[in-house]
This record gives C-alpha cells, sequence and structure tokens, in this order.
C-alpha cells in the first residue's frame, strides 16, 4: 500500500474514533450506533451487501414489495439495465437499495438505512433483505403497474412511447437539466438522464 493510501485510511480511522470519543465522554445513547471495528466502519461507508439468484427485474420489484409491506414510502425508482436503485422513507428513517447485476440470473444489492440524524441502522437493512428473500423465495407475481400506483414515470426519450425508465412518488424533488416542450430532462445515477412530463412536476422559483 503507498503512502498516500495509508494516510487516508489513518485519517479516516482517526475521523471516526474521534467521533466515538466525544460520545463517550458525552454519554450520549447514540454510541452503540457508531461503527467500532474496520468491518463496521466499511460497511457504515460502503453498506450492507446480499447476493440474490434473481435477475435485476425481479429483485427490484422484490424490494419495492417488502419495503411497502413494511410502511416505507417509495420515493424514487431508476431501472437501466445494468443498475436498478430504490430510495424509500418512513417517519424519521430512509433507505436506500443500490442492485446490480452479477450475471442474468444473479443480482448484488447494497443497503443503506439512515435513521436520527444520519444514523445507519444495520438491524433494518438484515430485515429488509431478508423480507426480500422471503418474497422471492415465496415465487410472488409483482405488477410494476401496483407497485408503482400513484408515481409519476420517468421515460428515456421525451414521448409516452418511450421505455420507462423510473418513477417519481408524490414530493420527491429531482434536479431538472432543461425543458423540451412538455418534457423535462432530469438527472438520474451514475450520468443517466430521464425525461418526465411537465404535467407531474412543480417547479421551484429560486
Amino acid at each position: 500500500m503507498n503512502k498516500p493510501k495509508q494516510l487516508k485510511i489513518r485519517f479516516i480511522l482517526f475521523f471516526c474514533y474521534l467521533i466515538i470519543f466525544v460520545f463517550i465522554v458525552s454519554g450520549c445513547s447514540a454510541l452503540s450506533l457508531i461503527p467500532l471495528t474496520l468491518q463496521e466502519i466499511k460497511l457504515y461507508v460502503v453498506g450492507q451487501r446480499e447476493s440474490f439468484s434473481y435477475p435485476l427485474d425481479r429483485v427490484m420489484a422484490a424490494a419495492i414489495y417488502s419495503l411497502q409491506l413494511s410502511g416505507f414510502t417509495i420515493c424514487r425508482v431508476e431501472h437501466f439495465s445494468q443498475k436498478g436503485l430504490v430510495n424509500a422513507s418512513w417517519k424519521n428513517a430512509t433507505v436506500e437499495l443500490l442492485m446490480v447485476p452479477v450475471t442474468p440470473s444473479l443480482t448484488k444489492v447494497t443497503s443503506k438505512i439512515q435513521k436520527d440524524a444520519g444514523f445507519r441502522e444495520y438491524s433494518s437493512e438484515e430485515e429488509v433483505f431478508e423480507s426480500m428473500r422471503k418474497s422471492l423465495e415465496e415465487e410472488r407475481v409483482f405488477g410494476w403497474s401496483q407497485l408503482t400506483r400513484g408515481m409519476s414515470p420517468v421515460h428515456f426519450s421525451p414521448n409516452n412511447d418511450s421505455v420507462v425508465i423510473g418513477y417519481l412518488g408524490p414530493g420527491e424533488e429531482t434536479e431538472i437539466m432543461k425543458q423540451q416542450g412538455q418534457w423535462f430532462e432530469i438527472e438520474m445515477m451514475d450520468d443517466h438522464s430521464g425525461f418526465i412530463a411537465l404535467k407531474y412536476l412543480k417547479v421551484k422559483q429560486e
């Protein structure tokens, strides 16, 4: 390992343990949520990972279904051939599930659930994975129209006949790149973009 990488790792570790020291001194009850080992620090930064022996489409649908079953509101869905994203919220918690197909029948999922001013919730992430696995093993049939009811579709190009590559939930904010007639081009993950009909968005005035 070269010297710059060593210094970077030492700085991250120093910062993490400095936070722990502050919580110990202050007697804050949130100490149990702070990562204490190198493995926990890695999970805290990267997120917990799990692999499912199912195609990306089915894993995404199972994720949405499982989150809704747990009381989460789906805020954002992005679905590309090589990656999928689901964002959801419930009370003071937010969840982000990033899905990448390893093979046509194997999908890797990274989960991050945050609660209470940004603290990670490990046990809840494991529960989400367990709920997803149970739904997949039960071979439930997921209808995308039902799973995304009340959400606004995001298209690949500015017309209703183009492929739907995502959905935005009511009140979800997004970055607008430009307007094309009755459509807005919006930012999506990994430098992708999509198009949503003007009628679905309310533009904030600066």
